[in-house]
């Protein structure tokens, strides 16, 4: 027999930075959060990439 789980609740955030969302999980781990019921995602663009753009777009 399957369990159901039913009452699941969603908790979504977003951050200004990668250390903070960093932190945040820190935070859940530590209350007892598992990493199985943690989940994220992000975007992180480093400052080699924005000078590759940069030297894209400007011509000598």
């Amino acid at each position: 027999m399957a369990t159901n789980r039913t009452n699941q609740h969603i908790v979504m955030a977003t951050f200004s930075s990668s250390m903070q969302a960093e932190q945040a999980v820190e935070a859940l781990h530590d209350v007892g959060f598992t990493s199985d019921q943690i989940r994220y995602s992000g975007q992180f663009v480093t400052e080699n990439f924005l000078e590759s753009v940069k030297d894209l777009l400007i011509f000598p």
